[in-house]
């Protein structure tokens, strides 16, 4: 990741809706959405040619568990953020999901208010990012 360049995001989620909706929310709040995938297939591709610094995952997509795309993702770049995406919030998934490299989640349906502290405290954590999406 750039130091002084904002922070690129890969919107993953068979929803076009969650897809349409987290990158407005992502890009209001200055991060840069640079692709989005609705598949498992999709994600992995886009994941190598756009090197993205993070990546919302969607843990349930039509092809393949976003649990393997989360192994996969951290086999290829152990480096990339991956905050999944989700409507089981239950404890025992979501330990799951941190143990295998995940650094948080967001449940659906998605909330400004909800959806977006979760986020800024994630890459706030991760990257050190002011309000602008931009490291600090």
């Amino acid at each position: 990741m750039e130091q002084q360049g904002r922070v690129r995001v890969l919107i993953v989620d068979d929803a076009t809706m969650t897809r349409g909706i987290l990158r407005l929310m992502l890009e209001i709040e200055g991060y840069e959405v640079v692709g989005e995938a609705a598949s498992a297939r999709e994600a992995r591709t886009l994941a190598a040619r756009l090197v993205p610094d993070i990546v919302f995952l969607d843990i349930n997509l039509p092809d393949e568990s976003g649990m393997a795309v989360l192994r996969h993702l951290h086999r290829e770049r152990p480096d990339l953020g991956v905050v999944m995406i989700t409507v089981d919030d239950t404890a025992d998934r979501m330990r799951q999901a941190i143990r295998e490299g995940a650094l948080g989640y967001v449940i659906k349906p998605l909330s400004e208010d909800g959806a977006m502290a979760t986020i800024r405290h994630i890459l706030r954590d991760r990257f050190g990012l002011s309000s602008s999406g931009r490291v600090g």
